[in-house]
């Protein structure tokens, strides 16, 4: 009797600890600032790792970070989930990135009622293969119909629909 009892509490011991590790999460993320680093086993139930989003001409979005877990309501403009895995991190990084250049950005000047050159220029990132292209405001455009005030990349929404945006080399 005392066997089938020792038996018994052996089994259920196995079968408690076979359901704790299935709960556990079983994926490996890339995890911190730095998307070089080796991948880190996920705490938890987590089946998604999450990253920064490449937005062209500009870089990798700011305030997200590599990590465990999907990205969060409102966020599908600068993160990117994927599903994990448990050998290899699915948010590892895979653009492939063209040379930074610089374009000159611009302020509206209230007092000469017309935008100006901002002294520094911004660094412009881009995709392998994407054009240099830098913009800046049309002699027509105002404070608030131009919106492209970095200088990076093409003209883009109303500003080059209503041609208050001109490319420049």
């Amino acid at each position: 009797k005392a066997e089938k009892v020792i038996a018994a509490m052996r089994d259920f011991l196995i079968l408690i600890l076979t359901l704790a590790s299935v709960t556990e999460s079983t994926i490996k993320c890339i995890q911190g600032t730095d998307p070089k680093v080796n991948a880190t086993a996920c705490k938890g139930t987590e089946t998604k790792c999450k990253q920064p989003k490449f937005i062209e001409y500009q870089g990798y979005s700011s305030g997200i970070q590599y990590a465990c877990g999907q990205c969060a309501e409102g966020q599908q403009k600068t993160c990117k989930d994927c599903t994990g895995g448990a050998d290899v991190a699915c948010n590892k990084m895979t653009d492939t990135l063209g040379a930074d250049f610089k374009c000159y950005s611009y302020e509206y000047n209230g007092e000469l009622s017309k935008f100006v050159e901002k002294v520094n220029k911004t660094t412009c990132r881009r995709s392998s293969g994407k054009s240099i292209i830098c913009n800046r405001p049309a002699s027509t455009a105002t404070k608030t119909t131009y919106t492209n005030t970095n200088g990076c990349g093409p003209c883009t929404g109303e500003t080059k629909g209503k041609r208050l945006c001109t490319v420049r080399d």
